[in-house]
Order: structure tokens, then sequence, then C-alpha cells
């Protein structure tokens, strides 16, 4: 598949998307969220003034990257490469 035929993976995105993005991956709805809740979680760890909880809808570009570079892309997306 080439880049013509994959979608330029976005900045942020809400749980729900990332969801949707990664069952594609054969990955469960289950794995995603706590993959995603456990990054949330260490960065609220690492710094006491972060904004972020996992009762969050949106997962921000920081954790959305933090997450690709643990699980890969979903299947049919790029990065941009600028």
């Amino acid at each position: 598949m080439n880049k013509k035929d994959k979608k330029l993976m976005p900045k942020a995105v809400t749980k729900s998307e990332l969801v949707t993005m990664y069952l594609k991956n054969k990955m469960s709805e289950t794995t995603i969220k706590k993959a995603v809740n456990t990054i949330i979680e260490a960065k609220v760890k690492d710094n006491e003034k972060c904004e972020y909880s996992i009762g969050m809808h949106t997962v921000p570009p920081d954790i959305l990257e933090e997450f690709i570079a643990i699980y890969g892309l979903p299947v049919s997306y790029y990065l941009d490469d600028d």
C-alpha cells in the first residue's frame, strides 16, 4: 500500500477515534484504552501540575505520539514527514 492509499495520521484524536483506528491492527478496545490510560497515568505521575486525567476524552499530541511509538501506526495511516 503506497502513501496515496493511506490517510494522514491526525495530531490529536479522541479515544473513540483511536479505538476505531487500531481495531484494524487486531487490538481490542480494552487494550487500546488501557494503554492510553497507562501513558496518561505516567505523565500525571511524572508531572504533578499535569492537566491530563484518565477521564479525558481527547488524546493529546504527546500522548498520541508515545502511543504510536509503542504500538506503531494503525493500518492504512502514515505520519506527516515535515
